[in-house]
Parts: C-alpha cells; sequence; structure tokens
C-alpha cells in the first residue's frame, strides 16, 4: 500500500525570519527555553510521556517538523511537514544530571549546547532529575519558529494545570495580529524604528559572532523588592514591572562594563512584545514583535536611570512601535529570502541591539507536575545574531527570575550580571526608600 505523503504548509509570517536563520545557518541558534524546577521526587518519564500525549497530543504546532535544505541550494520557500503521528517517546527524554556544585545549570548548559535538527524535531521535553534529593527539574526546548513566549507559558499550563482544552486556544496557521490604525504619533515611531537602524550602537565585550557551548545562571528576586523598585523615579512616575527589570539589565551591563572613558554610550536592548488581539491571549503560535529601548549605560543614580528606561518604553508604546516592526516583518515575508535575511541580521546586529530581553508573563494558574508542585520558573530567548549574552524574566507564585543566557567563551560575563542584576533591583528598591 502506498505511504501517504505527509502533508505540508508555509511558515506564516511570524515564524519565517527564524525559519530562515536556520536556512541560511546564521550565527547563534532560534532555539529558547523553559526551566521548571518541582519539589519532591521525580516522576517516572514514561509517565511524563503518557501526560504529554493526553495533553500535548492534539496540539498541531507541535507536529510541525522543517523541510530538509540541501547545501548550496535555497530555491523555492521553506515548508514545515507536519506529521500524523505524535510520538513523546521521542521527544520526551530521561536526562539524569550527577550531583555536584551548579549541577543543575550545568547540565541546562550542556543540553542548551545540543543541536537538534528542525527536520528532526521542533521541540524536546528534558526529565532532570538525580541532582538534589527531594527535588527535580523539567527543561523545554522549543524552536522560536513555532511558538514564542507566551505560547509556552500556555503549554506549561496545559501540561501541569488543569488539564483543559481550554487553555490550547486557537490553532490555525494564521495569527490574530493586534493592530495599530495609522496616525501622526505611528509616523513618529516609523522614524525612530528607521533611526535605531542608521544610529549604530556601541559594541559591548559580548557582541559578535555566537561560540561554541551554552552557560546558564540565574537569580530570584522578591515580589516586594520588584514593587518598591517601582517607586524608585526621582520625578514621581509609575514605571512598569518590565520597566524596572529593563533598568535592572542597564545598571549590571553599567556595573560590568570598563569603567571610564571606556564606559559604552550607546547601547540598546530588543524587547519582544506580545501583540495578540483582544481575545486571542491563549493563541498558540508565534504572535510576537519588539521594539527597541536605549539603555542609559551612562547615568549613575539608578532611579534616574529608571526614569530614562520608563520614557524610552512609554515612548515606543505611544508611537506603536510593535506594530511597525510586526508589519515590516511581514512585508519581508513576501520578498525574497535573502532580503528578508538581510532584515533579520540588521535587528540581531550590535549597532541595532546589542542583547535581548525577554519579559515573559508567568502562569496564570499553580504548576503541579504528576501531584509535584513547581516552586521556580526559568524562561530565556535564543542566543541569535551578534547577541552573545541574552536576558529572561518571568514569575512563579512569590519570586521573580532573571535569568542570564550566554555562549561559553562569556560564562564569566553572564554569572557576573547575574548578579548584578540582583544587586540593582535591591538598590533600586533602596532608592525608593530613601
Amino acid at each position: 500500500m502506498p505511504r501517504t505523503p505527509p502533508r505540508t504548509t508555509h511558515p506564516a509570517p511570524g515564524d519565517l525570519p527564524f525559519v530562515v536563520h536556520e536556512w541560511f545557518g546564521d550565527s547563534g541558534d532560534p532555539w529558547f527555553f523553559a526551566l521548571a524546577r518541582f519539589r519532591g521526587a521525580a516522576p517516572d518519564v514514561r509517565d511524563l510521556r503518557e501526560l504529554v500525549r493526553a495533553r500535548w497530543g492534539s496540539v498541531p504546532r507541535l507536529r510541525l517538523r522543517a523541510g530538509a535544505v540541501v547545501p548550496g541550494r535555497r530555491r523555492g520557500r521553506p515548508r514545515w511537514f507536519v506529521s500524523e503521528d505524535f510520538e513523546p517517546d521521542r521527544y520526551v527524554v530521561a536526562a539524569p544530571v550527577v550531583p555536584g556544585p551548579n549541577a543543575l545549570r550545568e547540565r541546562v548548559g550542556r543540553l542548551l549546547a545540543e543541536r537538534i535538527p528542525p527536520t528532526r524535531a521542533t521541540w524536546r521535553l528534558y526529565l532532570l532529575s538525580g541532582h538534589e534529593h527531594d527535588g527535580f527539574a523539567v527543561l523545554l526546548r522549543m524552536h522560536h519558529a513555532v511558538a514564542d513566549g507566551v505560547t509556552v507559558i500556555r503549554l506549561l499550563e496545559r501540561l501541569m494545570g488543569a488539564g483543559t482544552d481550554a487553555a490550547a486556544g486557537p490553532a490555525g496557521p494564521g495569527p490574530a495580529v493586534r493592530r495599530v490604525p495609522p496616525s501622526r504619533a505611528s509616523a513618529r515611531g516609523l522614524a525612530a524604528t528607521a533611526g535605531g537602524v542608521l544610529r549604530r550602537n556601541s559594541r559591548l565585550p559580548f557582541n559578535g559572532r555566537i561560540g561554541a557551548g551554552r552557560h546558564v545562571t540565574w537569580v530570584t528576586v522578591s515580589p516586594e523588592t520588584v514593587r518598591a523598585a517601582r517607586r524608585a523615579t526621582p520625578d514621581g512616575g509609575r514605571p512598569t514591572v518590565n520597566d524596572v527589570y529593563l533598568a535592572a539589565v542597564a545598571g549590571a551591563l553599567r556595573a560590568v562594563a570598563p569603567a571610564g572613558p571606556a564606559l559604552p554610550r550607546r547601547v540598546a536592548a530588543l524587547v519582544p512584545v506580545n501583540i495578540r488581539a483582544t481575545g486571542e491571549a491563549a493563541r498558540i503560535g508565534n504572535v510576537v514583535s519588539f521594539f527597541r529601548v536605549p539603555l542609559p549605560l551612562a547615568e549613575r543614580d539608578p532611579g534616574v536611570r529608571l526614569a530614562q528606561v520608563h520614557a524610552a518604553t512609554t515612548r515606543a508604546k505611544a508611537t506603536g512601535q510593535a506594530a511597525i516592526a510586526r508589519a515590516a516583518i511581514e512585508v519581508s515575508a513576501r520578498l525574497p529570502l535573502r532580503v528578508g535575511r538581510l532584515a533579520g541580521l540588521v535587528t540581531m546586529s550590535a549597532g541595532y541591539a546589542n542583547t535581548s530581553c525577554t519579559n515573559i508573563p508567568g502562569p496564570d494558574v499553580p504548576l503541579v507536575l504528576l501531584g509535584r508542585p513547581a516552586i521556580e520558573l526559568v524562561v530565556a530567548p535564543p542566543l541569535m545574531g551578534a547577541q552573545g549574552v541574552v536576558f529572561g524574566f518571568t514569575g512563579l507564585g512569590d519570586a521573580f527570575t532573571v535569568c542570564v543566557t550566554a555562549d561559553r567563551t562569556h560564562g564569566v560575563t553572564a554569572d557576573r550580571l547575574a548578579e548584578a542584576i540582583r544587586v540593582e533591583f535591591e538598590e533600586l528598591a533602596q532608592t525608593a526608600a530613601r
């Protein structure tokens, strides 16, 4: 009996930049991760596979595979192959951890360094156990062309929450994107977006082609510290939690960067933005855009740095810069692939953005995996382009977590940045108390 050929589909506009990254073999890799730590004895991997089959088996996005690329022949358009079979035995993997200092972080770094061809899998779930007596962890790696950070949180809720299909959201190929009508403000946003391309940044020590290996570290911050830090601006403004996070990253980069005249004067971060339309909060897919935020490393006062970051993000939102960037993504998706690749190279270049700072809202429900409660959640964007160090921020229960991911060459820098971020949050909180 002849074999039924797999169904194929073209990547959606929001997916295409990450597919093109693989297509041309550019620096870094478009995979990001979410790590959840749990209290209790680790479950059997077979039980985890059955749970994944029951709760993720009906999600079409988790069946996508990339088409093979013949070296030197990148003709036509990339295609997704839609697998008819859901095979958790292949994608849910037991990954024992040898006990020792920083054992979990080192194991995560090694797993993130393993290359997974998207022709074989676009996600993988690891069960990490053996590093502590009464605890274990689960690591989800996801190709950014398949899902954004919001989708990953929704998938974790679906796997470890109530288990209802309501958390899956619509699963069609076309994203429901929030649109912003043209206005004078959006014209200013267009000018600001173009200006970010023309006015190049200073280079930081970790900007350049991304090296081998991965190094992961993270710190936790209490909600009380974050709430206090939001009151640190001298002008009485009301910055968001995301503003505080970006200001802490700016302060950490300042603390780690060379002092004196060598201090970089023009530094910026790429900030991903969820652009799902009203009523589409649970949509599974890749519905994301970004704007660029200058990071004021030259400013000494933590409260003033926060005020400057708050002003920059407020201006970016008011002028619709995320909507403009999304429109550019959709236009470039209709152009030849090399043109789209050029746009991606510019966006991920150090001249446009030295790093990426992702803020993914934590789950709306407690995460419980086969009766074991989650006690910590860590997320991080991928290392791509010239961004050898990136930052991730999320929350779970009564704690926020800031993750710093780097290639192996910049591991010491990542550790210093993580500790500096913790100090920056505390200094912002102390500034507010004065």
